[in-house]
């Protein structure tokens, strides 16, 4: 389980998450300063599913980039070992 995990969050790589959660927040400012309402729940659950397009669009550039071979030519991060 643990080697899972460890893939996993080697898949998600939160360090790019905050380009997208920056925008987010931004917009979520907005939206109350002209309404005046604030709904926690759909704020939770649109967080969620940005985080979970975030790692589709990784995991879908790790395989085009196996696919085509980019990830043969460069050699990984030294932090990137399992």
């Amino acid at each position: 389980m643990y080697q899972f995990w460890k893939s996993f969050w080697l898949l998600a790589d939160p360090k790019f998450w905050i380009a997208s959660t920056v925008p987010m927040l931004v917009g979520t400012a907005l939206a109350y300063g002209m309404t005046g309402r604030f709904d926690f729940y759909w704020f939770i659950v649109s967080i969620i599913g940005l985080y979970c397009i975030e790692i589709g669009k990784m995991a879908i550039n790790d395989l085009v980039d196996f696919y085509t071979g980019v990830n043969f030519t460069v050699p990984p991060p030294k932090y990137y070992t399992l």
